[in-house]
């Protein structure tokens, strides 16, 4: 299966530029991923958990720059800040 994971992970450097990954390939950051407008920033860092069952098991959500906001400062729908 890592076989299989790394392909793709080519593909998305292929589209997204360099990335960074786990050791294990358990995850992926796209340090510069461009934001439309309507954003605080012009751009973010996402890092994607790859789930245990990867491909039957799909991603189901993705981590962003901490302090990424709606362009209003607001909070996007269904985002969940970190907290400590």
């Amino acid at each position: 299966m890592q076989e299989r994971w790394k392909t793709e992970l080519k593909l998305v450097e292929a589209a997204h530029g360099p990335i960074d990954t786990a050791p294990d390939l358990a995850w992926f950051i796209i340090p510069r991923w461009p934001l439309p407008p309507g954003w605080s920033k012009r751009e973010t860092a996402v890092l994607v958990l790859i789930p245990p069952g990867y491909p039957m098991t799909p991603s189901d959500n993705f981590f962003a720059d901490p302090d990424l906001r709606l362009a209003n400062g607001g909070m996007p729908g269904n985002a969940s800040p970190e907290t400590q």
